[in-house]
């Protein structure tokens, strides 16, 4: 692997890092959008720097999860479980239905931060 592309992947890994930290402040503030929002930028870094680890270039991020759900979900590489919580992050935060999303409370954005975590440990295990 490139350096180039290693610094890239790091970069990525980093900010998903950052982003959780992120999350558990805003959490201690009150501030639970903003929490879950963090949370949901986390999960994406994070398999964003999962996929470049494996040679898996995407145009679109909204490619994203339905490549990872195929490439390593489906085939048994990784544990739907862990799909499961990259999928209650992403819906927690709205953005499936921008139109009615959950209302956010400190019970929601705790479960959501665990979930992100969880997704961000096991993926940056494997990078």
């Amino acid at each position: 692997m490139l350096v180039d592309e290693k610094f890239r992947i790091g970069t990525l890994v980093d900010k998903a890092n950052e982003s959780l930290g992120a999350a558990e402040l805003l959490i201690d503030e009150k501030q639970y959008e903003e929490s879950i929002l963090r949370c949901y930028h986390a999960v994406f870094f994070t398999l964003r720097a999962f996929l470049k680890k494996n040679k898996i270039e995407l145009e679109k991020t909204s490619d994203s999860i339905p490549v990872f759900k195929a490439r390593f979900i489906d085939t048994k590489v990784l544990s739907l479980a862990l799909y499961d919580d990259l999928l209650e992050v992403v819906n927690a935060g709205g953005f499936e239905n921008q139109s009615n999303p959950p209302a956010a409370d400190e019970v929601l954005a705790r479960e959501v931060y665990e979930k992100a975590d969880r997704f961000y440990f096991t993926l940056t295990d494997l990078i």
